[in-house]
């Protein structure tokens, strides 16, 4: 069998290594749990970054009440 090594531990995720394959895992309550496939997407993902929409000519939106 294959020995498993934690390379590098922050909070609750392990970076774990076998036979030069890499996964990230969190440890909870004496559980492992994998993380998603989006987890992975979001990592890779460059950030974004949110911009202001000008301002409205009419000036701010207004709302009535619920009657």
């Amino acid at each position: 069998m294959n020995r498993v090594s934690i390379l590098e531990e922050k909070g609750s995720f392990r970076l774990m290594a076998c036979d030069g394959r890499f996964a990230v895992v969190e440890a909870r309550a004496g559980q492992v749990f994998g993380l998603p496939d989006d987890a992975r997407v979001a990592a890779t993902a460059p950030p974004t970054v949110p911009t202001a929409s000008p301002p409205s000519p009419a000036g701010p939106a207004r709302t009535r009440p619920a009657p």
